[in-house]
């Protein structure tokens, strides 16, 4: 086995995620004869928490000394105001001798995980097994991180199997991810490891917390990935990688503060819209800026979409952009048709600020379609649509006529759009904004 795919052991893994290595052990009397260790430690110099599994301890498996390790570790960071770090790695609940007591412990585990979650940042990072419950747990997270030999599954590939299934790579990090569950793959459990403090770092300590700023060098520019031309160079992490091919979500920095970005191209897919309400959901909960670069020509056009989704899908996203306080910057930097001007753009639907490229294309429906409703009379054949489509775009729909009516803040150069976007983020550093007194949105899911 090379040192690349070396299996670690709860110890190892803690030493890898801490700063320098260095950590204090909770409940350290009880030692790893549970399958696990909880410790607190630095990581980025602020305070976290973190419990690993150890499947080469009994297996890893979750009994009641275990459970109560993870429960003082959420009630020592809901008291400190500090992230958590899961790390798992188990063959299942140990219930020979434990009984009623695990269930009891399995409940109150989940209960603190979602009183906490929007109040500290918490990551899951699957390295082994990580079935049922546990898998709950992990997508309980903000943030679920995966290497190539972790297990995300609530049923078993067997299980599924044996009831007739024929899903293929079943609780792979691949599978979780086009899931939905897992945000981001690694190839290793070192590589997963550190690509987890890498995120820690990103986010603040709480909700209550200021955002953690950072040094940083200006990108080159280029049209082509744009993310990576507004964002700062070596700070881009891509979340849900292969769920949904026409949206690309990531959390990176931009002028050392910490965002997400979502960068769209062609027709939205359910899977692009959950996947950016997904990552709306995460930057909200902790005040980070949600920078929307939009290429879109609009939702896909589907029936069979429609009934799997596409649209509580795209309601779910309008409702948690609407509602995100976070500060929300859009860049239409090619089309921009219909339904996705309203959900990113419109600043009547929240949008702090909204640019066009130059030659955008702004319009509430393809200018096709305008063509063949508003110049009908103009057109002799079929060839004479797409001609007539181009002026139509650069008389009707263009980024300074947009401008003029007030459907985006100012048209730019495709080479001032970190410029635009740092200026805005400064001018919009103490965004506050109050909201009606009420529980919480009643979400199509």
């Amino acid at each position: 086995m090379s040192q690349k795919d070396k299996k670690l052991s709860a110890a190892e893994r803690l030493g890898l995620l801490f700063d320098d290595g260095r950590y204090t052990e909770i409940d350290e009397q009880n030692g790893a004869q549970c399958g696990a260790i909880a410790a607190f430690g630095s990581i980025g110099g602020s305070t976290a928490f973190a419990f690993a599994q150890d499947s080469d301890e009994a297996g890893g498996a979750i009994n009641v000394l275990q459970s109560r390790k993870l429960s003082r570790v959420y009630d020592l960071a809901a008291k400190t105001g500090s992230p958590i770090v899961s790390i798992y790695d188990s063959k299942g609940v140990k219930l020979d001798g434990d009984g009623f007591e695990i269930l009891k412990a399995i409940s109150e585990i989940m209960r603190k995980s979602s009183d906490l979650s929007g109040v500290v940042p918490q990551f899951a990072v699957v390295l082994g097994q990580c079935g049922g419950f546990l898998s709950l747990c992990a997508a309980l997270a903000d943030v679920c991180v995966m290497s190539e030999r972790g297990e995300l599954f609530l049923t078993s590939a067997y299980t599924d199997k044996a009831l007739g299934g024929k899903e293929k790579d079943v609780g792979s990090a691949d599978y979780a991810e086009r899931a939905g569950v897992a945000s981001v793959a690694c190839s290793s459990e070192s590589e997963a490891i550190a690509k987890t403090a890498e995120l820690v770092k990103l986010f603040p300590m709480n909700n209550l917390a200021a955002l953690p700023v950072y040094d940083y060098e200006e990108p080159a520019f280029s049209a082509r990935n744009i993310t990576a031309a507004v964002a700062d160079p070596g700070s881009v992490t891509g979340f849900f990688d292969t769920l949904g091919l026409n949206a690309k979500t990531s959390l990176a920095r931009i002028g050392g503060v910490p965002c997400g970005i979502i960068e769209t191209g062609g027709e939205l897919s359910r899977r692009d819209t959950a996947k950016c309400a997904r990552l709306v959901e995460i930057c909200d909960s902790f005040s980070m800026p949600v920078i929307s670069l939009i290429d879109s020509n609009g939702l896909e056009r589907s029936a069979e979409s429609d009934r799997l989704g596409g649209i509580r899908n795209a309601a779910k996203l309008a409702n948690v952009l609407s509602e995100a306080t976070t500060v929300k910057l859009t860049v239409i930097t090619g089309e921009c048709q219909g339904a996705v001007y309203a959900l990113f753009c419109g600043k009547n639907g929240g949008a702090d600020m909204t640019y066009a490229w130059n030659d955008a294309v702004i319009s509430p429906t393809s200018c096709e379609i305008a063509v063949e409703l508003f110049w009908n009379e103009r057109i002799d054949k079929e060839a004479d649509i797409a001609a007539l489509a181009k002026e139509y775009a650069a008389a009707e729909a263009s980024a300074a006529m947009a401008a003029q009516a007030g459907a985006i803040d100012a048209a730019i150069a495709p080479e001032q759009t970190r410029e635009s976007l740092l200026a805005a983020l400064k001018m919009l550093s103490g965004k506050r904004v109050a909201r009606r007194p009420k529980k919480h949105s009643n979400l199509p899911l």
